[in-house]
């Protein structure tokens, strides 16, 4: 998962549905407004929920000193998404689907393989081939894709995900908690529109407006 390739634009991939990305010791990892879209999937008031129900959980990222949101897989009987629906096709072919496909699917796995590594020094970002599993089969497919048209649909997904990045990049200096993370970044009624509340958010973290 930690190797990737730059891509300039075109790359090859076909998703095969194999849900290896769905599964085992894969890490899902969720920005704000992924929060948001699981939360009102999930019929929810708050966020908090998520955490409350076991469907989400902190992981401590050392390297930049901050806390993220992941997915918190199932582990009877098997490591496996909440999200995975398994099904066989026509075929006799087991399918991996995803019951949060199209509209509330995290932004990490609608655009996998696609990664992204912003940089902030330098006000710029990167995208990157990764396989979104180490046996994902759909890496050695002959489909070609354009990174130039397929990024054009995630245009508004990817500027909440890069403002919440630049969040982060404020906290990180601090060493704060867990429990802190979850109740004054992750905590947020989702009955308001999202821009709305990225844009408190960012008032209180990044100019000070508590």
């Amino acid at each position: 998962m930690s190797s990737f390739q730059i891509i300039n634009d075109s790359y090859l991939f076909e998703c095969t549905m194999c849900g290896n990305c769905c599964s085992g010791d894969i890490r899902i990892t969720l920005n704000l407004y992924d929060l948001y879209k699981m939360a009102r999937y999930l019929k929810m008031k708050s966020t908090i929920e998520l955490f409350d129900r076991d469907y989400v959980r902190l992981f401590k990222l050392d390297e930049h000193n901050v806390w993220l949101p992941e997915i918190q897989f199932k582990t009877n009987p098997l490591k496996f998404c909440p999200f995975l629906i398994n099904e066989v096709d026509d075929k006799k072919y087991l399918q991996g689907l995803c019951s949060l496909h199209p509209e509330y699917k995290p932004l990490i796995c609608a655009m996998a393989p696609v990664g992204r590594i912003l940089d902030f020094d330098n006000d710029s970002d990167q995208f990157v081939f990764m396989k979104p599993a180490p046996d994902c089969p759909g890496a050695d497919q002959k489909k070609e894709h354009h990174l130039s048209k397929d990024i054009k649909s995630y245009d508004v997904e990817l500027n909440f995900q890069k403002r919440f990045f630049r969040i982060l990049e404020q906290l990180k200096a601090v060493d704060y908690s867990k429990e802190y993370y979850q109740e004054y970044l992750y905590q947020f009624y989702v009955n308001l529109e999202f821009p709305d509340i990225i844009e408190s958010i960012e008032n209180r973290f990044i100019h000070g407006e508590l």
